[in-house]
């Protein structure tokens, strides 16, 4: 392996294999077909006694591995979810967190993809009042695209996180000043927060509202188009989301 990495022939055939994914990802199928399922079947072998090239392997992952795939970089597809939940509708968190406050009860919002809203101008009005909140959470998987464990928390009352992820064991070395397990569910985790930096730098702040701007308009663009073919869109469309149905459940449950 050491001799492997040291050519850098592995580098370059993995470069080739993704380059070769991007140039031929536009005329592959969204869903893996029936081919690419059945020749996973290359990978049902026994565990082997001795060790394979780096190349062997880097080749069955490409040839055989990726066709069973989702093939996805991006802006490949436009996502329907059947479910009442799914409207893109926002609480007014203004008033919910001053009742809230009032009553003296912790308001969490789940922010997902939603909170996103606040890094567009013309749709930060969507969020206003989540400032009163006292924790939040959203996804970058969601948004960002960045991998699917890119998780943020936000808490306004640090020794309350603290508390509720307290682990202890005379195992248990804590670092200092600030250990990572005291803020999260993992005792020990790859540096997630490096594709994020990544996907930010990259982006800027007008890139990130871009990027929603672009999810909002596609939906309102689809929420249009549909209803000129005859479909009826429930919901509201503020943000990326809509509800769509035919005229009748029965035509809706038959397209579905």
């Amino acid at each position: 392996m050491r001799h492997e990495m040291g050519d850098k022939k592995l580098f370059e055939q993995a470069k080739a294999y993704a380059f070769d994914y991007m140039d031929t990802i536009a005329a592959r199928t969204v869903y893996p077909d029936a081919r690419g399922i059945a020749n996973l079947a290359r990978f049902d072998e026994p565990m082997p006694e001795n060790p394979h090239t780096g190349e062997d392997v880097l080749h069955l992952l490409h040839a055989y591995g990726s066709p069973a795939t989702v093939a996805q970089t991006g802006g490949r597809y436009f996502g329907f979810v059947n479910g009442n939940v799914n409207t893109g509708a926002f609480d007014g968190f203004d008033a919910i967190c001053e009742e809230a406050r009032q009553a003296g009860a912790w308001v969490h919002v789940d922010g997902a993809f939603g909170l996103w809203a606040a890094a567009s101008e013309k749709r930060q009005y969507l969020t206003r009042g989540i400032e009163k909140a006292d924790s939040w959470c959203v996804d970058r998987h969601k948004t960002l695209n960045t991998p699917y464990d890119c998780g943020i928390i936000l808490c306004r009352h640090r020794e309350a996180l603290i508390e509720a992820r307290q682990a202890s064991g005379a195992y248990i070395q804590y670092s200092d000043p600030r250990d990572g397990m005291l803020y999260g569910p993992d005792m020990s985790r790859r540096a997630r927060a490096v594709e994020v930096w990544a996907a930010l730098k990259y982006l800027g702040r007008n890139g990130v509202a871009q990027l929603i701007d672009g999810f909002c308009e596609n939906a309102a663009y689809f929420a249009e188009a549909l209803k000129e073919n005859g479909f009826r869109v429930l919901n509201d469309v503020v943000f990326n989301q809509m509800l769509v149905a035919c005229q009748t459940p029965t035509e809706t449950q038959r397209t579905l």
